[in-house]
């Protein structure tokens, strides 16, 4: 390529003509190497994350989109970096938990090397439910109900409209004009307007563990506290819809496929009713799962995410249990009583730095870089480097990849 570049600028006035496949050879040429450069700088690094999310592809496969975070510690340039590089799409088999488990081992021991004593740790299955997905369906419906259903009565009455059309809109006009329809139509708009508040901040970027813990936290208790009023409000506004309608609002007579057989007698309301406690419940497992994953890796991280108390804190007691803990994890990787010392020395030189302020986890390794080299801080430098290796996912499949040489967690929300 360079020599071809090199004849063509030096005979300017002469035609060059590369063929598509020769195009082809150098693009590949390029993403291999570019490919290679990312691979040398997440092995220098070390310590690392990985991220995975599936989505189809234009011919609907199925794929998997990876992403690897690592931390970029350059002594001697003296920079610090947080990198999130995406690395290719992994074709899935199955979508089963453990067919993606071992899709996901097969690409990571393909690209970064055989992984010994690798072990997976599947937490459940794909997820089937998408809470906050079907917010931008339900709002434009609640919110412009009346149109959608004059839209469908004139589909119904046009002449010039094909008959199996006219038949599609006849059904969806009278299953939307229900009573079992317009009342959950205001329950999942109260529902996921409150998840995609909450969904819209995990996307940023600069959210962490601890505070996606307490805003799912946070989100958990508000259901649970405004459960009754939540399902009464919803029965209400169903009824005066129907009201509204003129919809009869019959007792069922028939029992559903997944209802026990006391409840086969429900009236229609007492039906809603069930239908939604029952919805607030499952939510409420599936946010507690999340929670309890994320109290658990702030329970074991949050000391070093706490900059405030780390750095300037004077609780030594708390501090060095809480490395003895993070040591006992990380054994192979991290001297517990070190690390100890060094947040201790870190405080000291801190203290007479007044113009220096550290807020961030990143400050902390930017002050160890500058300090020193490797040898200085080193226990506290791989700490940091591995926090900030975790990330924060919003997909119903995310993996989290903590590599110290000899474990690796896969978990799958």
């Amino acid at each position: 390529m360079k020599e071809h570049l090199t004849r063509v600028e030096s005979h300017s006035g002469s035609t060059s003509y590369v063929s598509p496949g020769v195009q082809n050879e150098f693009i590949h040429m390029m993403a291999s190497t570019f490919h290679q450069s990312l691979l040398r700088s997440i092995h220098k690094a070390k310590y690392y994350g990985l991220m995975f999310d599936s989505t189809p592809d234009q011919a609907h496969r199925e794929q998997m989109a990876e992403v690897v975070r690592y931390v970029e510690a350059d002594f001697e340039r003296k920079i610090v970096r947080v990198r999130e590089s995406f690395l290719g799409f992994i074709q899935i088999r199955q979508k089963d938990a453990e067919s993606l488990v071992e899709d996901i081992l097969k690409q990571l021991e393909k690209a970064l090397g055989k992984t010994p004593n690798a072990v997976p740790v599947v937490v459940k299955s794909q997820s089937k439910t998408r809470w906050s997905a079907r917010t931008e369906a339900v709002k434009p419906v609640n919110k412009y109900l009346e149109e959608i259903l004059q839209v469908l009565q004139d589909m119904v009455d046009n002449e010039n409209e094909t008959s199996e059309t006219r038949s599609d809109a006849r059904q969806l006009y009278n299953r939307m004009l229900s009573y079992h329809f317009l009342t959950l139509l205001g329950f999942w708009n109260k529902v996921l307007i409150r998840i995609d508040y909450i969904q819209k901040r995990l996307q940023d970027p600069s959210m962490n563990f601890h505070n996606v813990a307490l805003d799912l936290k946070a989100l958990r208790n508000h259901f649970d506290d405004e459960r009754e009023v939540l399902v009464s409000e919803s029965l209400e506004e169903g009824l005066g819809l129907c009201q509204e309608w003129n919809i009869e609002i019959e007792r069922r007579q028939r029992r559903m496929a997944d209802e026990n057989s006391r409840d086969a007698g429900l009236t229609a309301k007492e039906e809603m009713e069930r239908v939604m406690k029952g919805t607030l419940d499952c939510l409420h497992r599936e946010i507690d799962e999340s929670f309890a994953r994320l109290h658990d890796t702030d329970a074991k991280f949050g000391f070093l995410l706490d900059v405030e108390g780390l750095c300037y804190g004077v609780d030594s007691n708390d501090l060095k249990k809480k490395c003895e803990n993070f040591g006992e994890l990380y054994s192979s990787d991290v001297d517990r009583q070190q690390l100890y010392e060094e947040i201790l020395d870190c405080r000291m030189l801190l203290s007479s730095r007044a113009n220096m302020k550290i807020s961030r986890p990143e400050d902390i390794l930017e002050f160890i870089v500058q300090y020193g080299d490797k040898s200085v801080f080193s226990n506290l430098n791989i700490a940091i480097q591995i926090m900030l290796t975790i990330a924060v996912s919003i997909a119903s499949l995310y993996c989290v990849w903590q590599n110290s040489g000899n474990t690796v967690k896969i978990k799958f929300d």
